[in-house]
Order: C-alpha cells, then structure tokens, then sequence
C-alpha cells in the first residue's frame, strides 16, 4: 500500500486528485490520499508521462523507466517521491545539479519511512549517471530497463539518509524476487560507471601489419572514423564498417575497435620498372566522445518525482599523421612441365604444356597495378629444350643436368603474358619426329634472361634473388615423349596347301623400317604381334582392309624382341571349317601390348591376301556305291571310296541304311524289326503317317541299320560291315566320315552323305520265278514244268531255296485267264514228289509224268511254288516266297489225241497207267502233310497221280 498523503501534501494537491495518477519511485500508484491500491490515468491530457520498459506487476507497482511524451525514456531521479502524472511530464531541460531533496513520509509495501533524503549531484557524479542511462538506458529490454533504474539510485546514494538506503534495500529485494538476476546487472552498471575515465583521449594511429608482401590488415582503434589506404584496396568488411565502392577508405560507423582487412596493389611505375619494395600508406580521422556532465531533467516541485534523460555529450576530432609500410616483394618463380602427348608418332610437331607458378616458400608472382586499378604480372621468360632420341628412356637416371654429347632435337622459349601471369602455356615447336627414341624436355629459368624491369630496375633492387636460376631437370617422368620403332616384317606360310585337321606355322621376317628399337629396362623391349586366319569360300585379293565377309578361324600370337626370322606356333585348321581358302594377316597393335610398352612401336599390319599368306583348304572327298540289289534275308552292303587329301589323324566312317516308308509297310525299328502297338499287332505306315514326316526328310525317317564304324587309314575303297536284310523294300544309304579332333580327341563328323541318292540305294526283294510248261502232249508223252530263278538270293548259309511243282487238270474247255478255282484238291493230277533245291538263279525242271487217254482234250495246268527256309535258334522257319498262278498261259500243257497209227501202236499201254496211278494213290495215302509257318503254305496230301495220268 502507498502511504497517506500529510495535510500539507493534500492541500497542496486540492481538488485535483483524481486528475492525475500518482507513480510512487516503486511503481505507478494512486495519490489519492487514502491507498495505493488503484491506478488512475488521465482522460484530458495527451501530453501524461506513462509506464515504459521495467518489471512491473500489473497495478501499476514495479521499477522501470518511463515514457516521457516528448518520445524520451526517462528514469526516476529521486526515490521515496511519487510521480505525477501531470506534473511529471513538464519538459525536460538540461542541468549541471540535480538536487537533493527530503521525502518526509513514504509508505512502500507496508512500511513507512521517514525522511528519506540525500544531497545534490553534480560534476563526475552527473557523468556516472549518464554513463549508464546512455549506454544501457535506452532499451526495450524489460530486467536491463529495471536494471538501469536500480542502478540509478545506488549512484544516487552517496550521502543518503538511513531511510534512504532501507527502501532501496526494499527496493531491489522486491524487483529481484520478480526478476532474478536484476541486481547483478545493475551493481555491474554501478561498478562499470564507477571505473569510467571521462576524460577525452584520443586513438591511437593505424597499425599496419603485412606478413605477406601482397595481403594485410590495418588494425584500428576505436574512436576511428574513416582510413584511406594507398597501394592498397580493403576487403571483407568487418561488422560496423563500410567501404568506398574502390576500395580505398573504410568508414567505421559504430566507433568499435576495428582490424580491416587488404590487399596490396603495388603501383606500376611509369618506366615500367618492378622494384623489389612498394609503400603501402594508410590516413584516417577519428572522433572521440566526451561524456556530458549534464541531465536533462523535469520536476515541477512539491512532492512530485524529478526525472531525467541523458545529457548531450561533446566530440573531440582529429586526424591521424599517415602510416607506411614497405613489404618486401622478392620472389623466386618457378615451373613445371608435362608433355601433352606422350607418343609423338613420326612426322607430328613436338610440344609440352608449361605451367609456371612461384618455388616453394616464395612470395607470390609480382604484380603491379595500373592507376585504373588494372592488375599487370612481371613477365617471366623460360628456355626449354629437348633431349633425343635414346633408345633407353631418360627418366630412369634423371639429372639436373643432361649427359654430355647428349642430342638435340628441338628448342623453345615461352613468355608469360602481362594480363594472365602464372598458369599453364602450351608450346609447340616447328620440329617433327624424323626417328624412332625416347625424347625429354628440360626447361630453365635463367635471371639474365629476364626483362631488365624485372632485374635491373633504375631503384637497382631486383624483385628476383641474385643471380636467380631455376630448373626442372633432365630425365622428368612427365617431359618424356617417345616416337615408337617402326618394325615391319614380311611373312611366308609354310605350305600352299592345307588339309582340314591338319596344321601349318608361319615365318615372319621383322625388320626395322627406320631408327632403332626401343629399349626397355636395359635390353629390347619385347611385342606382341598377332596372327588372325581368316576363312574364305574363294582365294582372297589382296588389300590393306579386311573384307566384311572374311571369318576368323583362328588366331595366334608370337613376341618379337628384335630383326630376324620367327615362326608361329603350328596352326590347326579346324575339321569342321566349310571354307576353301584361308589367308593370315599379322599385325603388332598397341592394344596387345602391356599398358607400360604399348606406343613404343609404330602400329603396323601387313596386308590381307599376301600370296604367300594364302592356302587352300583341301579335304577327303568321299564318294559311294551301294549294292544295288539285295534277297531278303540276305546280307546287303555299301561302298566308300575315299580321295583328296586326308590328315594324319585317327579316322573312321560309318554307314546307315534307311528303309523308304510305303503305306501298308510296317513301321520299322532301328534293328530292322517291325514294330508293335499294346495289342502286339505290327503298326504299318499309313499316308497320314507319311504326309507328316514330310517330302524333305521321308528319306531318313526310318533308319533300320547302323553299322560299326571302319578304321580309315588314308584314300582308298572302304566296305560297310554287312547288314542283314530282314524285309523287302528300297534301302537307302547314308555314309559319314569321322576324324579325330586333335586338340579334344573327340571324332568330328566332317563329311555326310546325301540320302536317297541313285548310287546309295539297294532294292530289297525275293527272288523272282517265271515258268514254262510242256506245251502240247499226246497220251504217252512225259510232261514237266520249267521254273525260272530271277532277282537275288540269299548267300548266307543259313538259307536255302527249294521249288515244288503242282498240276491239275481242266476238262472245261480251254483256260483264257488264270483262275485259281481251277486248281483245286479235286483237280490236282500230279506234284513234285522231291522239292527241287535252288542255290542260285537259272532254271530248273520239275520231275516229268505221262498224260493218258483219259486226258485227250483236257488242259494241265501247272503251278509252281519257291521256298525259303532260314535257320534260326528257334528251328528252321520254312517260308513261301513265291506261288504261281493258276492258268497262267506259259503254264498249260494241252493234250490231243495222237494221230491214228500212234494210237494203234501204242494201244495195248493202256492199263499200265491205270495201275501206276493206283499205287500212286496209295503211295500219297501214305505221305502226309507237308507243314510250315505260314498257313498259306501249308499243302495238302494229293495222289501223284490221278486215275488214267501215267508218272515216270
């Protein structure tokens, strides 16, 4: 609570306390001579001093600065008075005294203080306060307003009353509490006002510190206003500086201790000359403050609160005297050098990229600057020659200095440029390659060499050292260049002609087209030189390109260290190849050599098609022939004739017999056996089956026998292994011929044969059989049949031949056709009582028998049957091959009645017959069945002789 207002103190006031709000030196509080316990603003004055930044509590309470209305912020000069809001904010006017004054009663929180007083400030007192009311008084910041306040009062205390000195205590307990951390602040504003010299005292001059000839910082006190530099430009502007837009002053804003960075421009003097030294000058201004000994201060008497501002200060200006440096330029420039190109091939300019640059520990380049400001480099000359040809690369025993009577190839000279400076130069010279060698330049820095601006300025102080040399030395890795060995060779295969399988080498004749060869760690460098074989299907031209259709069949390789003659290892020509011709073409290419090697020989390939690089391809021919007629059952075989040119390797050839498909044929396995469906019935080839193989590849649909392979030892005529021919039908042959690989041992197929060829193709069949019968007989003539073996038979010993003959008699008129209902058990007169053997083709009789009487006018028709028999470890398997057909015209034999004086004289043989055909047909009676495999050659018993037929 705000203690009461005495009498005198409210009848000062009157009638006007609600017209104001009274601010107690704790906070704004209510003067209304009762409580502090409400605020009051006035309504009618705009002008009313108001609350500002502090720590208040919300009631108006509270230590801080105030809002002045002429904009200030204003602090409170007099604790234990209140502040008057009115009264309060009359205008502020300097003064040199701030007076003391007498509170005589002063409520704060309770408690009462009397007399709270203190004297008059004047003089370093008055500074202190305005040490820390301009310093740290103008803020928004509310514990540094707070702060500033505090630390007011404490400045105020020196000769205060006890009561004065408690309600501070009060004071900054109760704006601690709200704000900690304030107290520290103002006993350290109270302290720092305490040390302050007021006194004026102006800066130092500029220090300029230069620990290279080119860069510096001019390092400033405060109180500096501006700088000027000479020789120089400022950069990089440190916080409360800025700089002309040249570069040349710096002005300082915030009166802040200052090191400024810059660069030093060395003038370009008007002879041209480069001295060694430049000045570098720096001048400047300065300002220094002095610390006003007045306040600007507002109090319109009675118990109202006095408040104040800073007062205005004074200036003490000046100039610095100027301030020089001379940096020491000296300079040691330097290069380095690496060739662009390391291959120079033969008849290409020599050249090298320089870089020049400063040598280590040296001062950069020198430069100079033009009045414009235009940045000029001192010109630096560098003489560079080149070494060679070696035929051993320098850069194994590098040097400073180059052998003696070491070659010359080429010199240059190259001069920085004024405007560009240091950097990289590229230098070509107008000598070509002539000879193959190892090359390497060397380039000097020689200080006589040099423009006399640069060493012999008119100040005599050379920016160069004395008698200044530089060198990058003899041998330097990156200043060699090589010009490669031109290497050449001719080559010559060592035969025209080369069979597939077989092999060849060829000789290459290397010499040296120009210069010498190159050495590599002390003797001949070594390359690589490939062969490519190419295969062609006619003998190639000759041309330095490779034509598109040309195939690689091989290559080989061979390293070369030097002239003469080497051959390749032997090349094979593959077995399979289908080309006619090869040709070789050799070529020594960078890409086959070692990476440290490759450029150290001239590119070179002979040309594609040399004649003496070509051959032709031969290869055996292989030709057949086949049996061309084969029994079945019998052995059936095929012929190879082997010429042209065979290896000396391993060989064979094999042969394969494929049986032509036919509709109703059965369907054949590989070992000539028929093949059967689940119901174990033969599956037989339909013309859907046959259709689906196709025209193109019906030929090999059904191979039916493989025969072993036969050794081949060279040309000449080569039997198959014979085949045993099971069934009939058209056998085409196939024949391969094998070699073996020599580098795998695997036998390649290099020749098959065409199937279906006329010459490959054996007709499978039985043999044929055609007959001829007694024509015409009269009774008492003996009759037989002829049967005529045609075609092939089987000569394996296991099968044998036989025929059977039959005859029957038609009495019903002459036979037109055959007819085989004519030839029945009941027509049959006579049969072959013994089969007649058959070992090869050729006719053969049957047993021969008398025609009766009793036959005049009949025909006897005769049938003749062919056997096979065949051994197997079964039992003999008896087949019929062959039947006649019944009434077949060169099968009748026709019986007339004999003339009139042949029947007499051969009348009384008539019932001789009778009887023989009788015993005959006991004879048969007796004889059985004659059975075999085939039901349709089982026969059935017949009388040799019919009644009336006669036998012999």
């Amino acid at each position: 609570m705000a203690p009461p207002l005495n009498r005198a103190e409210r009848r000062k006031l009157g009638n006007t306390s609600k017209k104001f709000v009274a601010l107690t030196l704790a906070g704004l509080v209510v003067a209304s001579g009762m409580s502090a316990s409400a605020t009051l603003f006035p309504t009618s004055r705009a002008e009313a001093i108001t609350i500002g930044a502090g720590i208040w509590d919300g009631s108006g309470v509270g230590t801080g600065s105030l809002a002045h209305s002429s904009g200030q912020q204003v602090y409170c000069m007099e604790l234990g008075r209140i502040v008057d809001g009115a009264n309060s904010d009359a205008a502020l006017s300097p003064t040199a005294t701030l007076p003391g004054y007498n509170a005589a009663s002063f409520n704060f929180q309770g408690t009462n203080f009397n007399n709270v007083s203190t004297g008059d400030v004047s003089g370093v007192e008055i500074q202190k306060l305005n040490y820390v009311m301009q310093k740290y008084g103008q803020t928004a910041d509310p514990q540094q307003a707070a702060a500033v306040q505090l630390a007011i009062w404490q400045l105020r205390s020196a000769g205060a009353s006890q009561s004065y000195n408690d309600l501070l205590a009060l004071q900054t307990s109760w704006t601690e509490q709200r704000s900690p951390g304030v107290t520290d602040r103002a006993n350290a504003m109270v302290a720092e006002a305490q040390s302050a010299s007021f006194a004026a005292t102006a800066p130092a001059s500029p220090v300029i510190s230069m620990p290279m000839p080119y860069a510096g910082t001019v390092n400033l006190e405060a109180g500096t206003t501006d700088v000027t530099i000479t020789n120089g430009q400022f950069h990089s502007p440190p916080a409360g500086v800025t700089l002309s837009a040249d570069g040349k002053t710096a002005t300082i804003t915030d009166g802040a201790a200052k090191s400024i960075p810059f660069f030093g421009q060395p003038p370009e003097l008007e002879n041209g000359d480069i001295d060694r030294f430049y000045p570098v000058t720096v001048n400047g201004n300065y300002s220094v403050a002095i610390a006003s000994t007045e306040v600007n201060y507002s109090r319109n008497g009675g118990i109202s609160q006095g408040v104040g501002a800073p007062g205005a200060g004074g200036t003490e200006e000046g100039a610095f005297e100027a301030v020089a440096f001379d940096p020491d330029t000296i300079w040691s420039p330097s290069l380095t050098t690496e060739t662009p190109s390391k291959i120079i091939p033969k008849g290409e300019k020599f050249n090298d990229t320089v870089t020049f640059g400063v040598a280590e520990n040296s001062n950069p380049w020198r430069v100079g600057f033009t009045s414009a400001g235009a940045k000029k480099f001192a010109p630096i000359t560098a003489k560079g020659t080149l070494y060679g040809p070696f035929l051993t690369d320098p850069a194994l025993n590098p040097s400073a200095t180059p052998p003696v009577g070491a070659p010359v190839a080429a010199t240059a000279t190259v001069t920085t440029d004024a405007l560009v400076g240091p950097g990289a130069y590229e230098v070509e010279t107008d000598i070509v390659s002539q000879e193959a060698g190892y090359y390497t330049w060397k380039w000097d820095i020689v200080g006589d060499d040099q423009a006399p601006s640069v060493v012999s300025p008119a100040s005599g102080h050379s920016s160069l050292p004395e008698n200044y040399f530089f060198t990058d030395g003899f041998g330097t890795v990156s200043e060699g260049q090589l010009t490669g060995s031109d290497i050449q060779f001719s080559t010559q295969l060592s035969d025209d002609q080369v069979t597939i399988g077989g092999s060849f080498t060829d000789e290459l004749n290397v010499f040296l087209a120009n210069g010498g060869w190159l050495q590599t760690d002390g003797a001949r460098t070594e390359f690589v030189v490939q062969g490519v074989v190419y295969g062609l299907n006619e003998r190639p031209t000759q041309s330095d390109e490779v034509p598109a259709d040309a195939a690689v069949m091989a290559t080989t390789q061979m390293t070369i260290n030097g002239p003469g003659k080497v051959n390749s290892e032997p090349i094979t020509v593959p077995l399979n190849t289908e080309y006619d011709f090869l040709t070789v073409r050799w070529c020594l290419t960078d890409d086959l050599q070692t990476p440290e090697n490759a450029g150290k020989a001239v590119e070179f390939c002979d040309d594609f098609g040399v004649p003496s690089e070509t051959a032709e391809i031969v290869r055996p021919e292989v030709s057949t022939l086949a049996q061309p007629d084969g029994a079945v059952k019998g052995n059936i075989k095929d012929k190879g004739f082997i010429e042209g040119s065979m290896p000396d390797l391993p060989a064979e050839i094999g042969f394969t017999a494929y049986m032509k498909p036919e509709v109703g044929k059965p369907v054949l396995d590989e070992n000539w056996k028929p093949t059967v469906d689940e119901a174990g019935e033969p599956v037989l080839w339909t013309q859907e089956m046959i259709d689906e193989v196709g025209e193109d590849a019906i030929c090999s649909a059904q191979p039916v026998a493989t025969t072993e392979r036969v050794p081949v030892t060279g040309t000449g005529t080569y039997d198959s292994p014979e085949v045993l021919a099971n069934t009939p039908g058209t056998v085409y042959w196939v024949e391969e011929l094998f070699i073996e690989d020599p580098e795998t041992g695997e036998m390649v197929s290099v020749h098959k044969g065409e199937c279906g060829l006329p010459n490959e193709t054996t007709i499978v069949d039985y043999p044929k059989v055609t007959t001829k019968a007694t024509p015409e007989a009269i009774p008492g003539d003996s009759i037989f049949d002829t049967g005529i073996v045609d075609g092939v038979l089987s000569t394996r010993d296991e099968v044998s031949y036989e025929l059977t003959f039959e005859a029957y008699e038609n009495k019903n008129g002459p036979t037109t056709a055959p007819d085989e209902k004519l030839c029945t058990v009941d027509s049959k007169v006579w049969e072959s009582t013994e089969p007649t053997a058959v070992g090869s083709t050729g006719e053969y009789k049957s047993e021969s028998w008398k025609v009766t009487t009793e036959q005049i006018g009949s025909e006897i028709l005769w049938v003749e049957t062919l056997w096979m028999t065949e051994k197997t470890d079964e039992g003999e398997i008896k087949s019929e091959i062959h039947r006649g057909e019944c009434g077949a015209a060169d099968e009748i034999t026709r019986v007339k009645a004999a003339p009139a004086a042949a029947a007499a004289a051969t009348g009384t043989d008539l019932a001789l017959p009778i009887g023989i055909g009788a015993a005959a047909i006991v004879l048969l009676a007796a004889g059985g069945l004659i059975v075999t495999r085939r039901r349709r050659n089982r026969l059935t018993a017949a009388p040799a002789a019919a009644e009336g037929v006669s036998a012999e």
